[in-house]
Protein backbone atom coordinates (compact mmCIF):
# COMPACT_ATOMS: atom_id res chain seq x y z
CA UNK A 1 0.00 0.00 0.00
CA UNK A 2 2.93 2.38 0.54
CA UNK A 3 3.93 2.12 -2.90
CA UNK A 4 0.93 2.63 -4.01
CA UNK A 5 1.05 5.95 -2.30
CA UNK A 6 4.14 6.86 -3.50
CA UNK A 7 3.88 6.08 -6.81
CA UNK A 8 0.46 8.50 -6.96
CA UNK A 9 2.23 11.20 -5.39
CA UNK A 10 5.04 10.71 -7.14
CA UNK A 11 2.72 10.79 -10.23
CA UNK A 12 1.43 13.63 -9.52
CA UNK A 13 4.30 15.48 -8.91
CA UNK A 14 5.12 14.43 -12.70
CA UNK A 15 2.00 16.04 -13.98
CA UNK A 16 2.40 18.99 -11.94
CA UNK A 17 5.81 19.36 -13.12
CA UNK A 18 4.81 18.92 -16.91
CA UNK A 19 1.83 21.93 -16.40
CA UNK A 20 4.87 24.29 -14.59
CA UNK A 21 7.29 22.79 -18.10
CA UNK A 22 4.85 23.16 -20.98
CA UNK A 23 1.90 25.79 -20.04
CA UNK A 24 1.03 26.72 -23.05
CA UNK A 25 0.53 23.21 -24.70
CA UNK A 26 -3.28 22.81 -24.89
CA UNK A 27 -3.06 19.84 -22.55
CA UNK A 28 -1.08 21.48 -19.90
CA UNK A 29 -4.99 22.23 -18.06
CA UNK A 30 -5.49 18.92 -18.21
CA UNK A 31 -2.14 17.85 -16.76
CA UNK A 32 -2.80 20.24 -13.79
CA UNK A 33 -6.50 18.89 -13.22
CA UNK A 34 -4.79 15.71 -13.05
CA UNK A 35 -2.13 16.39 -10.78
CA UNK A 36 -4.77 18.30 -8.37
CA UNK A 37 -6.75 15.03 -8.48
CA UNK A 38 -4.04 12.43 -7.34
CA UNK A 39 -2.83 15.10 -4.92
CA UNK A 40 -6.39 14.96 -2.95
CA UNK A 41 -6.12 10.90 -3.99
CA UNK A 42 -2.88 11.18 -1.92
CA UNK A 43 -4.90 13.21 0.79
CA UNK A 44 -7.22 10.74 0.91
CA UNK A 45 -5.15 7.64 1.48
CA UNK A 46 -3.19 9.04 3.79
CA UNK A 47 -6.15 10.18 6.19
CA UNK A 48 -7.68 6.77 5.61
CA UNK A 49 -5.17 4.80 6.24
CA UNK A 50 -4.66 6.02 9.93
CA UNK A 51 -4.88 4.14 12.77
CA UNK A 52 -8.20 5.14 14.47
CA UNK A 53 -7.15 7.37 17.15
CA UNK A 54 -8.07 7.36 21.03
CA UNK A 55 -12.01 8.60 21.57
CA UNK A 56 -11.49 12.38 23.51
CA UNK A 57 -14.12 14.03 25.03
CA UNK A 58 -13.72 17.71 25.42
CA UNK A 59 -17.19 17.34 27.48
CA UNK A 60 -16.97 14.10 29.89
CA UNK A 61 -20.33 14.81 31.28
CA UNK A 62 -21.44 14.27 28.04
CA UNK A 63 -20.18 10.97 27.11
CA UNK A 64 -20.30 9.46 30.46
CA UNK A 65 -23.37 10.03 32.52
CA UNK A 66 -24.21 13.70 34.10
CA UNK A 67 -22.76 13.65 37.66
CA UNK A 68 -20.06 11.65 37.38
CA UNK A 69 -16.66 13.89 37.02
CA UNK A 70 -13.77 13.28 34.10
CA UNK A 71 -11.57 14.40 36.36
CA UNK A 72 -9.17 17.69 37.12
CA UNK A 73 -12.72 19.63 36.41
CA UNK A 74 -12.12 21.23 40.19
CA UNK A 75 -14.94 19.41 42.02
CA UNK A 76 -15.11 18.01 45.40
CA UNK A 77 -14.17 14.52 43.91
CA UNK A 78 -11.43 16.29 42.00
CA UNK A 79 -9.85 18.01 45.23
CA UNK A 80 -10.49 15.70 47.69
Amino acid sequence: MELAKAMVLATAFLFWSANQLWPKLPQASLFNDVAIGLFVLDAFLAIAGRPPAARVSFFPESSRGAGRCGGGCGCARCNG
